[in-house]
C-alpha cells in the first residue's frame, strides 16, 4: 500500500491523509518526528511538509526516488543543533538519515537492491556544486556518488529544491553541472 501511495499522482495527500487518521505515526514512526521541526533560509515548510512536497517532484513511475525525496531529511530532527547565534543546524543529516532509512525500508521489508538505491541517494543528496569546480572535482563526484546514480541525484536535489516552496526551480546550477557530468 505504501508503495501505491508512492506511485500515485501526488503521494503527499496520502501520506498526509495517513497522518491525520493516526496510521502514520504506526507505520512511519520516524517521518512523524519531522512534523514541526523549523528550517531556517529558504525553506517555507517545516521538515515534514518540506519532505511531502519534495516527494511529489520526481514522475510517479519513479516511486522508489519519490521514497528517497520523502526520507532525504528523515535525520534532520536527530541532527538539529542551535548555534550561538540562534541559528538551527542539521550538520550530518545526511548519514545518521541513511540509517533510519535503512531501519525504516528493513522494516517495511524492501529487497536489498531497492534499499540500496534509495539508501545511497539519501546519503549523497547533500552536494553543493559551484562552477568553479575543477574537472578533476567533477569526476571524483561520479566516482564518490557512481555514475549509475548520478541522473537519479540530480533529480532528487531538484525535487529537493521544489520542496522548499512547492515550486520549479528555473534552470540553476544543477542543469550546468548535469551539463559539466555529461
Amino acid at each position: 500500500e505504501f508503495i501505491k501511495i508512492m506511485a500515485s499522482p501526488l503521494p503527499s495527500t496520502g501520506i498526509e491523509e495517513m497522518r491525520q487518521v493516526g496510521l502514520l505515526e504506526h507505520i512511519l514512526p520516524e517521518l512523524m518526528t519531522c512534523l514541526g521541526v523549523q528550517q531556517p533560509d529558504m525553506h517555507e515548510f517545516d521538515v515534514y511538509f518540506h519532505s511531502l512536497y519534495s516527494s511529489d517532484f520526481p514522475p510517479p513511475e519513479q516511486y522508489l526516488l519519490r521514497i528517497a525525496a520523502l526520507f532525504h531529511d528523515i535525520g534532520k530532527p536527530a541532527a538539529i543543533i542551535k548555534k550561538d547565534d540562534d541559528q538551527i543546524r542539521f550538520y550530518g543529516h545526511d548519514k545518521k538519515g541513511t540509517k533510519i532509512t535503512q531501519k525504516i525500508l528493513s522494516r517495511l521489508k524492501f529487497s536489498n537492491q531497492e534499499t540500496e538505491y534509495i539508501t545511497h541517494l539519501v546519503k549523497h543528496h547533500m552536494f553543493h556544486y559551484e562552477s568553479d569546480w575543477s574537472d578533476a572535482a567533477v569526476r571524483r563526484f561520479i566516482h564518490r556518488v557512481k555514475e549509475e546514480y548520478i541522473q537519479d541525484l540530480l533529480l532528487l536535489r531538484k525535487a529537493d529544491q521544489f520542496g522548499m516552496n512547492r515550486m520549479r526551480q528555473p534552470a540553476s546550477l544543477l542543469d550546468e553541472f548535469h551539463d559539466r557530468i555529461n
